[in-house]
């Protein structure tokens, strides 16, 4: 359970590394979160 929770937030740092790369990804960086970082 430890190590989802580890993939989990490092998946979730890249997309928002990812959002503040694109000024235009930021506006979806919610609905990302939401499909695809699990707890």
């Amino acid at each position: 359970m430890i190590l989802i929770r580890a993939l989990n937030c490092s998946q979730g740092q890249r997309y928002l590394e990812l959002a503040e790369q694109r000024q235009a990804n930021e506006s979806f960086i919610y609905g990302w979160m939401k499909e695809r970082v699990k707890l």
